[in-house]
């Protein structure tokens, strides 16, 4: 006990004496703002150094191209890379690759660092170069197996055999070409037996390109002999007294057309073409003076395509063209773009006639026909435009522009269709559109008009609640016109030239 006391009463004094001491003087200065303040900005400044350090390698992997991109050099791209992206591209088969490639590393010096894999590649390529150049000489495409033959570098190994082979390519090119020439000549002044004679000297020959030619020249020769027999066979029907000129003269121009083409006799067989084609356009200009209309016009269709027409035949053709367009019925359905182009040529062909055509007269009466059809389906398109944007202001707007189109108007019965379509539209519960636009071709008051009037108002099936209304209506208009009935309404189309 005795010492755990004085153990105690000596800790209290070394305690005591501690507390007493005194410490150096610059521990016991207190920190200044600045000293506090440096510390911070220390940190900061090398946690700041480190993160951008950071951020400027994430960016720099972020943006670092792909280990190789073909499909964009570069102009740093190494020698190595060009090399690779080549044997890319030749592995595809391309010819154009292949000659890029021999045109990339053909000239390398055998000091450069990858010479030795380059020349390798150079040897296969410039072996699948000549094995194309040979493939073409066995279609005798001799300059072109010469060309490509020719791009085979120097420093390939094959360069003496591309050499030999463009040599022997030559010759055989130019010893083809001088016996040619003779074979041409004969066949085409018909010397059927100089021609017969050169081909049989050639059946000695045993190379392949030979044996082609001679194969080729042969037919040749045969199918000429026979074009030449079958043209003036067809010359001497054209010929022949005493028939149906106009019709001998189509048959033959017709049986001269199937000549083969690309022949000698087809030029001979075209100019007989042209000939004949003067002679119709002679016979068809006497039956327009004649004012024989419909004679001309058969006469015209055997004309061939590349004989030029006289004004006064134009014209016909014109006259004949707008009456055909004129008279064809106008469909009730909405219209379309592709009813506009034929009547603006049409009308372009019409405005161009000669005032001292034969025609002439014939052309100012159709002209207001053409324009008013114009005139009429302009205004419906623009107004069928208006509508599609099914706004009531642009249905209003659309149906004043419609209902310009009066009755007399080759349109009108189109222009009605659509107004009672945008007025149910506006207004779907007061009637159905088939009534709306009988009402409205009734109220034109000419029996076409109201006879379409009643097909329509006909279509309102029963139970449906204007059927009572449409019943009442047909009963009266046939007050009106007793001889009227209801058409089909497949059979409601108005004639265009009314």
């Amino acid at each position: 006990m005795a010492r755990q006391g004085i153990e105690a009463e000596l800790s209290a004094a070394a305690v005591e004496a501690i507390g007493q001491a005194e410490l150096p003087s610059e521990l016991r200065k207190p920190l200044s703002p600045r000293n506090w303040l440096r510390l911070p900005v220390i940190w900061l400044s090398g946690l700041t150094f480190c993160g951008g350090v950071g951020l400027a390698a994430f960016l720099w992997l972020a943006t670092m191209p792909s280990l190789l991109s073909c499909d964009r050099q570069r102009w740093w791209v190494s020698h190595e890379e060009h090399l690779i992206c080549a044997e890319q591209a030749v592995r595809n088969g391309d010819l154009e690759s292949v000659l890029a490639g021999l045109k990339l590393v053909a000239h390398w010096s055998p000091h450069h660092k990858w010479y030795s894999r380059a020349n390798q590649r150079v040897q296969e390529w410039s072996a699948m170069v000549l094995h194309r150049a040979y493939e073409h000489t066995q279609d005798d495409q001799w300059m072109t197996a010469i060309a490509l033959a020719g791009q085979i570098p120097p420093t390939s190994s094959l360069s003496g055999k591309a050499g030999q082979a463009i040599a022997t390519w030559r010759q055989q090119h130019w010893e083809q070409q001088q016996v040619d020439r003779a074979i041409q000549a004969a066949i085409k002044a018909q010397d059927w037996l100089t021609a017969e004679t050169q081909l049989t000297e050639l059946i000695g020959r045993k190379e392949a390109h030979w044996r082609r030619f001679l194969l080729q020249r042969r037919h040749q020769l045969l199918t000429e002999r026979l074009a030449r027999q079958q043209l003036q066979q067809i010359r001497l029907f054209a010929a022949a007294p005493g028939g149906d000129r106009i019709r001998q003269l189509a048959q033959a121009i017709f049986w001269a057309k199937q000549l083969p083409h690309h022949s000698y006799t087809q030029v001979e067989a075209a100019a007989a073409i042209d000939r004949w084609g003067q002679e119709l356009l002679t016979i068809a200009a006497t039956q327009l003076v004649q004012n024989n209309q419909p004679a001309a016009l058969a006469t015209l269709q055997a004309l061939p395509t590349t004989t030029p027409l006289t004004p006064d035949l134009a014209a016909l053709v014109a006259v004949h063209q707008t009456e055909q367009l004129l008279g064809q019925p106008i469909s009730h359905h909405p219209t379309q773009q592709h009813q506009l182009l034929p009547l603006l040529i049409t009308l372009t062909q019409i405005s161009y006639i000669s005032t001292d055509a034969l025609v002439y007269a014939q052309a100012q009466t159709q002209l207001p026909k053409l324009q008013a059809q114009v005139q009429d389906l302009l205004q419906l398109q623009v107004a069928q435009a208006i509508s599609a944007v099914r706004h009531p202001n642009a249905l209003d707007w659309a149906t004043q522009l419609a209902a310009v189109v009066t009755p007399e108007r080759p349109r009108y019965l189109q222009a009605q269709i659509l107004i009672a379509t945008w007025q149910h539209r506006l207004h779907p519960t007061i009637a159905s559109p088939q009534l709306l636009l009988a009402n409205q071709l009734a109220q034109a008051g000419t029996p076409e008009m109201v006879q379409t009037a009643i097909a329509y108002a006909s279509q309102i099936p029963l139970g449906h609640p204007q059927r009572k209304s449409a019943q009442a209506a047909i009963f009266a208009w046939k007050q009106q016109f007793p001889m009227l009935t209801a058409a089909p309404i497949g059979e409601l189309t108005i004639n265009s030239s009314k």
